[in-house]
C-alpha cells in the first residue's frame, strides 16, 4: 500500500493544530549550540516534525550540516539557508541561540516535539478519509482495511520511517544478539513451548511466517496450541503475551476443551463421552482457574479473509498496548480454509496471496505468525510417506513467503492406519524443511493422543 501525503490540518474552530513552539525552539537551540545535543536528537526528530515552516527550514539545514561533517553553527546554518534560497527569516537564528534552553532536558523536549508531530498525522489522516467516506466507495471492505492499516503505520510510525545507517543497523543487531545471549531478548523471541523444536529454529521469531504442515491426525493443531499456552502464559524467561488465535476449523467452545484437555492432563475422549472422573475433574478446575486470565482472544469465523485476519489481530494489539503488554503470537488454523480474492485467478494464487497477507503481517506488527497447512494426499502414495516441501496443498508461494516451514510425521499413525503394531509411542519428526535464518533438520517430539498434546522426544 502507497503511502499517502497529507497537508497540516485546518484549524477547527479558530484553534490551530497540536504543537508548542517553544519546545521547537529548545530543540534546535540546543542544536545549535551543543554538539552532544544534535547527536543526542537527530535520530528522533526529523524536520517534518516541526509546526513551524521557518523551525522546518532551520531544521533542514541542521540535519544535513550535521550529516556533512564539519563545523555546524549558527553562521553555517545561515548561509546554508541563504545558499538554498530558503525564506526562513535568518534573524531568528539569534534568537534562539539567545534562548539558551538547558541542554540536559533536550531530548524531553524532542519527544514533545514528535509526539505533537503524531497528533497532527492521526488528525490530517482522519480528516481525508472522513472527506472519502462522502463519496462513492468502490469497495467497502478493502477502503476499511485501508483506513485501519493507515491509521495503525501513523500511530506506531513516529520516528521510524525512512531508512536506517549501517551504524544503527549493526548497533541494534548487536544489542538484540547481547540480549539473547543473556535471555533479556523479551519481545522478539518467544517459545515455542517445545525446547527440542526451540533449539533448531529458535523460538518463534517477531517478523517471520511459520508454517507448520502435516497431513490430519498428524497433530499440527496441538502444536499450534502448545505454542498458543506457551506465549500466553508467564515464564521465567518472559512475562505473557497476547495472541491472537483464528479457528476456522473448530468453535469456540471446542477450542477451549482442547486447552482445558492439555493444561489438566485430561483425556479428550473422556470429555466428549462424558465419563469424566473425580480426578479429570480436578484437572479441569486446575485448568480453568489458570486460563481463566489467559491473554489468548480466539477468532472463530468459520469464513475467515485476510482483511479479517489482520483487523483482528490489530485490535489485539492495540488492546495489549493499551495493557502494557505485546501481541505475541498470532496462529491460523489453517491457510487453505481462508478465503481470498477469488478474481486472483486460481486456487493456487488464492493461497499464495494469503500467504503474502500474512508475511506483510507478520512485519507489520512485528509478531510471528504461525498459520497451519495442509499437505497434498500424494504424502500418502509414496513408499516413504516423510513430507516434503513440494507436498504442500496448493503451494504456490508458500514456501516462498514462509520464513520457516516445519513437517510434521508421526510414523505410529501409518503403522496403526495399516494395521501395523505401533512401537513408536507417539514418536513424531518435527522436519524443518526450510528456515531462511538457521539450519534444517528434524526435531524429536512426542506426541500425547489423549489429551492433543506435544512433549519433547529423546534427542
Amino acid at each position: 500500500m502507497s503511502r499517502r501525503q497529507y497537508t497540516d490540518p485546518p484549524p477547527i474552530a479558530g484553534r490551530p493544530p497540536a504543537h508548542d513552539l517553544d519546545a521547537e525552539a529548545a530543540v534546535l537551540s540546543a542544536c545549535l549550540i551543543d554538539e552532544h545535543a544534535r547527536d543526542d536528537v537527530l535520530d528522533l526528530v526529523r524536520p517534518s516534525h516541526f509546526y513551524s515552516t521557518d523551525n522546518q527550514l532551520i531544521a533542514t539545514a541542521v540535519a544535513e550540516l550535521h550529516a556533512a561533517g564539519g563545523k555546524l553553527d549558527v553562521v553555517m546554518v545561515a548561509r546554508w539557508l541563504r545558499a538554498h534560497s530558503q525564506a526562513a527569516d535568518v534573524s531568528y537564528l539569534g534568537q534562539l541561540v539567545d534562548a539558551t534552553p538547558s541542554v540536559a532536558n533536550v531530548r524531553r523536549h524532542a519527544q514533545i516535539v514528535v509526539d505533537l508531530a503524531r497528533v497532527r498525522d492521526v488528525v490530517r489522516m482522519c480528516q481525508v478519509r472522513a472527506a472519502e467516506g462522502y463519496h462513492p466507495i468502490p469497495n467497502v471492505a478493502d477502503w476499511c482495511d485501508d483506513v485501519e492499516a493507515e491509521l495503525h503505520r501513523v500511530i506506531r510510525s513516529s520516528a521510524d520511517e525512512g531508512s536506517s545507517s549501517m551504524a544503527s543497523v549493526l548497533g541494534a543487531t548487536v544489542d538484540h544478539l547481547r540480549a539473547v545471549d543473556e535471555g533479556r531478548a523479551i519481545g522478539t523471541v518467544r517459545s515455542s513451548g517445545l525446547r527440542n523444536l526451540d533449539a533448531l529454529i529458535g523460538g518463534l521469531v517477531s517478523g517471520d511466517l511459520i508454517i507448520e504442515a502435516g497431513r490430519p491426525g498428524m497433530g499440527k493443531t496441538a502444536l499450534l496450541y502448545e505454542h498458543v499456552l506457551a506465549v500466553a502464559s508467564d515464564s521465567p524467561s518472559s512475562p505473557a503475551e497476547y495472541v491472537s488465535l483464528h479457528s476456522l476449523e473448530m468453535p469456540a467452545r471446542n477450542i477451549g476443551q482442547r486447552l482445558l484437555a492439555m493444561r489438566g492432563n485430561v483425556d479428550l475422549g473422556r470429555m466428549r463421552r462424558g465419563q469424566l472422573t473425580p480426578c479429570d475433574w480436578r484437572g479441569i478446575t486446575d485448568a480453568a482457574v489458570e486460563l481463566d486470565h489467559a491473554l489468548i482472544e480466539v477468532d472463530d469465523r468459520a469464513s475467515l479473509t485476510l482483511l479479517d485476519v489482520r483487523a483482528t489481530a490489530r485490535r489485539v494489539a492495540a488492546k495489549a498496548a493499551r495493557a502494557g503488554k505485546r501481541l505475541g503470537l498470532v496462529g491460523v488454523d489453517y491457510l487453505q480454509l481462508m478465503t481470498g480474492d477469488r478474481s486472483s485467478g486460481s486456487r493456487e494464487q488464492e493461497v499464495g496471496s494469503l500467504s503474502r497477507g500474512l508475511k506483510q503481517l507478520a512485519k507489520d506488527l512485528d509478531v510471528p505468525v504461525v498459520a497451519l497447512s495442509q499437505l497434498n494426499r500424494g504424502v500418502e502414495t509414496r513408499r516413504d510417506p516423510r513430507p516434503m516441501m513440494s507436498d504442500l496443498r496448493e503451494s504456490g508461494s508458500i514456501e516462498q513467503d514462509a520464513d520457516t516451514v516445519v513437517m510434521l510425521y508421526r510414523p505410529g499413525y501409518y503403522d496403526q492406519q495399516a494395521g501395523r503394531r505401533d512401537d513408536t509411542a507417539g514418536e513424531t519428526e518435527a522436519i524443518v524443511a526450510k528456515q531462511r535464518n538457521g539450519p534444517t533438520g528434524v526435531a524429536t517430539l512426542k506426541f500425547f493422543a489423549g489429551n492433543a498434546s506435544f512433549g519433547d522426544g529423546n534427542a
